[in-house]
This record gives structure tokens, C-alpha cells and sequence, in this order.
């Protein structure tokens, strides 16, 4: 009777839906960008994921997929570097398992040798285009007496540029001088300053470039992070000051413009408070949402006619959406 009671356990449990970890490997944690769309990621996730922090370290990430990559049907992949991911696409399709990348795209090259893979992200040039919209709409607020500070018709630009050689940092800077100079402004480019996507070292860059180029009127910033970062070095050098201590720059305060990208919660509140212009939202929550969805057909939980995304070449890309202040 007892061996029939576990035979009969046994085989219930037989019967029971097998739940799979989805593991989602991130570039770095303390990204402010990942951070936030890893938040939005959980919030919404329909098979458990283990979120995995790769510490910016090729090597660390390269370990933790190769942990993962066994017992795992899908990886979900934030590449440390884009230009090392090969290795982990061939090593997918010798056991047959699907790869989502999302943010950082992989080389065509690369991507089109794998068997079952796919890219969730944003066009970063797009955002750029973006940026020059909020310029456009700088000029015509009542900030624009502000902007051509010494009255000299160019536009003395600096622009905060994330890591060398990245694949979004190199578009969105070259997008902004592009479509700046396509749209007739007159640009004198200060400088483009190198600051990794980090709001500590877009203050200490910012710090220096003002002492460097006291006469520069315009910060574009390639994320967030660094605008922000911008921002708290031209309070703390008076550029911009809240002289009535409202907590808000007020339109008669002393100001200066500097635009981001992502759409930062932090972000959102620095434009309500009047102290960052605007920023170009990197949806994180529909590249969430998409990914998920992607999840799910994989493990057929669903089918492809559930997918809500355009997806063209096994890829997904996600607008951008234009955040100016209110």
C-alpha cells in the first residue's frame, strides 16, 4: 500500500508543468538604464528569470553563460561586448537553444550565423534625430535668449559621449552633429568628451570642461547618467542656481541647457524641477514587454500570432519617444 501511495506521488508529479529559469544576463547592474529596465523585466515576467550582473567584464559574463547555456532552453542576453558574442551564438547552436540579445545588437555578421536567435533594442541614430528636436523646441522657448550666450550665431556645443567605440555612443553622437548640420544650425563643437555612460564621470568631465570652455552653451548628453552628471556639476559651480530656494530653476534663474536620453524616472523629475531640458525615452518597458513575449513563444506557451511587435529579420526594434518638460 505504501509503494502504491509513492507510485501514485511520483506520477502526479509526472504530471506537473515543468517551470524553467530564464536566465538574463546584464552587461552591468549599476548601469542606471539596466537597472531600471531589469525592474520593469521582473515586474512583468511570466517564467521566473534569474537575473544575472555581469560586472562589465567580458570574462564574467562569458562564465555565467557558460553555466546557463546547459541546462537552459532560452538565454537572455545584455552583452558586456557586442564584439564578443559570436563564441556564444556558435556554442548555441551546437545544443539548439535560442538566444534573446536586447539592448546592445550584435554584428550582423555574427547575428546572421546564428540558428536560433533574436535582438529586442532601439535604433540609437533615431535618438539622436530626437535630441535635435529638443533643440529645435530650446530655441523657441523662453530659454532661447539664454542659449547663444555671446551672441556669436554658433551654437558652442559639448557633447557627453558614452564608452569609445560603442555601438549606441558612436551613433547618437554622430546623429546629433549630423542632423544638427542638416538643419542649418551653425555648431562650434567644443569638444566630445568620453564620460562611459556614468553619472560620476560626466561630473568630473563637466567640471572640467567648464573651466576648460567657459563659454560653451549647450550640453547633448548620449544617456541620462551623464546628463545628470552634468547637471550636478553646474549647480555646484553656480551655472545653474535655485537663487529662491523652491527646489525648482525657475525661468528667471540662472540656467543651462543640457539634453539626455532614456527617460530616467530620476530624469522625468530633474525636467519637472525645471533643471534638465529634456531627454528621449528609451522605452524600457515595451523592450521589457517585447522580450517576454519573445520568451513565451520560444517555450510555446504561446504562438507567433500573439506577438504584439513588429519583428523583420528575427529583430525588434522599439521607438523612441520624445520627453520634453512639462
Amino acid at each position: 500500500m505504501k509503494t502504491s501511495l509513492i507510485l501514485l506521488v511520483l506520477l502526479l508529479m509526472g504530471c506537473q508543468p515543468v517551470i524553467q529559469q530564464v536566465p538574463v544576463l546584464y552587461y552591468d547592474m549599476k548601469d542606471a538604464y539596466i537597472a531600471d529596465f531589469k525592474e520593469r523585466l521582473s515586474s512583468i515576467e511570466s517564467e521566473p528569470l534569474v537575473h544575472i550582473d555581469g560586472g562589465n567584464r567580458v570574462n564574467n559574463q562569458n562564465e555565467q553563460f557558460t553555466d546557463w547555456i546547459e541546462t537552459s532552453s532560452v538565454l537572455v542576453v545584455n552583452p558586456v561586448d557586442r564584439l564578443s558574442v559570436l563564441p556564444m551564438i556558435l556554442k548555441a547552436n551546437q545544443l539548439n537553444k535560442t538566444l534573446i540579445f536586447f539592448n546592445r545588437e550584435p554584428l550582423d555578421e555574427d547575428f546572421l550565423k546564428a540558428s536560433d536567435a533574436y535582438y529586442v533594442g532601439a535604433d540609437p541614430f533615431q535618438s539622436a534625430q530626437l535630441q535635435t528636436q529638443l533643440v529645435d523646441e530650446l530655441l523657441n522657448s523662453q530659454r532661447n535668449q539664454q542659449l547663444d550666450r555671446n551672441d556669436d550665431g554658433l551654437i558652442q556645443l559639448v557633447i557627453l559621449k558614452g564608452e569609445q567605440g560603442h555601438q549606441d555612443a558612436e551613433s547618437r553622437t554622430r546623429g546629433v552633429i549630423e542632423t544638427l548640420l542638416s538643419k542649418g544650425y551653425q555648431l562650434d563643437i567644443l569638444e566630445v568628451r568620453v564620460a562611459n555612460f556614468d553619472r560620476t564621470q560626466a561630473y568630473k568631465a563637466t567640471l572640467d570642461l567648464m573651466d576648460i570652455y567657459p563659454n560653451m552653451e549647450l550640453i547633448i548628453s548620449n544617456n541620462d547618467a551623464m546628463a545628470l552628471g552634468a547637471i550636478d556639476a553646474l549647480v555646484e559651480m553656480n551655472w545653474i542656481q535655485d537663487v529662491n530656494q523652491n527646489n525648482v530653476i525657475d525661468e528667471e534663474e540662472p540656467w543651462f541647457p543640457v539634453i539626455g536620453i532614456d527617460g530616467l524616472p530620476e530624469a522625468i523629475e530633474s525636467m519637472q524641477k525645471g533643471y534638465l531640458f529634456g531627454t528621449v525615452k528609451n522605452d524600457s518597458e515595451a523592450m521589457a514587454e517585447a522580450i517576454v513575449q519573445l520568451i513565451d513563444i520560444v517555450l510555446d506557451k504561446t504562438t507567433w500570432d500573439t506577438l504584439t511587435y513588429t519583428i523583420k529579420d528575427r529583430k525588434i526594434y522599439i521607438d523612441y519617444i520624445l520627453i520634453n518638460r512639462p
